[in-house]
């Protein structure tokens, strides 16, 4: 979620910083939400996970209800012609502006910090940080791991073939993405098409990122499964006639995140095996390139993946920390089976 709203809140009237240039679109929350297969249409049917702007009806109050349109509807265009008077040609002009922002973030399977701040910059976007709170220390972090990530396989495919300084000079190429020269001789040594290296390598580098925040994330994420794992000890808690409703919901949700953590742990561990072949046992870049080539699926659905499982995670903190030994009780549960059945089933039937 990117609550452009809240941020709005904080700065002043037109402050430059702002990410739209349309006020209303200063207004909204955006969300990234999981598409089922019956909801792909109107400018959707690619689409599996599209970007939905929540526009509330009242902003002191945005739970209180409001207008949702998704980005790349057509009806899009429609709906937005009846908030604002596009006869005006400075405000068509403004929107045509935002719709260019939209489209950069819709990008992204994920409204994660280091990803918007990097889709922001590269795509010469100034913005508030507010919009992406990522420290210094977390952000150069993330860049060292995944540029060593990537000193690693080039190295090994390219590294015999010049110095030192021209290896550091191929990882600015795929870290900035601007070198479109680089990126071609790359692709060739890859064996992959030129046309689509910039995608490639920047879902290359997508994939790296959710592999650190995977990392950062899984220790959270077990201990909410190991909760609902807890099924046998939480049920006597209950009056006999609430336990079948308790066990449902408990081992429901345990069964439909599970689904969510093997489809992550199966593409990271399908990459892992792909860097493994190349960089320890040198058996060749050809598993590392069929990667390569499904590595935009790989970003969305990983990115997606461990979206959903943050997501999941937060509803389940919430709702159970204010509790002794987070034993909630029986009207949390049903909450949870709500709040987080409808992320996790989402990410089960989204395909």
């Amino acid at each position: 979620m990117l609550s452009c709203l809240g941020v709005t809140a904080k700065l002043p009237p037109g402050d430059p910083g702002l990410l739209f240039k349309t006020p209303i679109l200063n207004q909204t929350i955006l969300i990234k939400e999981a598409l089922l297969q019956r909801e792909r249409h109107g400018g959707l049917e690619g689409a599996r996970v599209a970007t939905k702007l929540y526009l509330p009806f009242d902003g002191a109050n945005p739970l209180e209800g409001g207008r949702t349109v998704f980005f790349g509807q057509r009806t899009f265009d429609a709906g937005m012609s009846e908030l604002l008077d596009l006869s005006v040609d400075e405000r068509r002009k403004a929107l045509d502006f935002d719709k260019m922002v939209l489209r950069t973030l819709d990008e992204l399977p994920t409204f994660a910090p280091f990803l918007l701040k990097d889709k922001l910059e590269r795509a010469g976007l100034t913005c508030s940080p507010l919009y992406f709170e990522i420290s210094d220390n977390e952000w150069n972090e993330i860049r060292r791991y995944i540029r060593d990530r990537f000193r690693l396989i080039l190295d090994k495919v390219v590294g015999g073939h010049g110095t030192a300084a021209a290896l550091e000079r191929l990882i600015d190429a795929l870290w900035d993405l601007q070198d479109t020269r680089a990126l071609d001789n790359l692709s060739k040594a890859f064996g992959l098409p030129s046309l689509d290296s910039a995608e490639i390598f920047y879902s290359w580098k997508g994939v790296l990122y959710f592999a650190w925040e995977y990392a950062r994330v899984k220790p959270r994420v077990h201990d909410m499964l190991r909760w609902f794992l807890d099924v046998p000890r939480i049920l006597p808690r209950f009056a006999p006639a609430l336990r079948p409703d308790v066990e449902r919901a408990m081992l429901g949700l345990q069964a439909q995140l599970v689904t969510v953590l093997r489809a992550v742990e199966d593409e990271l561990g399908e990459y892992e095996g792909a860097f493994n072949e190349l960089f320890l046992d040198g058996k060749g870049s050809s598993r590392f390139t069929g990667f390569l080539r499904r590595s935009r699926t790989v970003f969305n659905s990983i990115g997606g993946g461990v979206g959903q499982l943050q997501h999941a995670a937060e509803i389940w903190d919430e709702l159970t920390r204010g509790f002794p030994r987070r034993q909630a009780n029986y009207e949390t549960i049903l909450e949870l089976e709500v709040g987080v059945g409808d992320v996790v089933s989402r990410a089960r039937t989204v395909n």
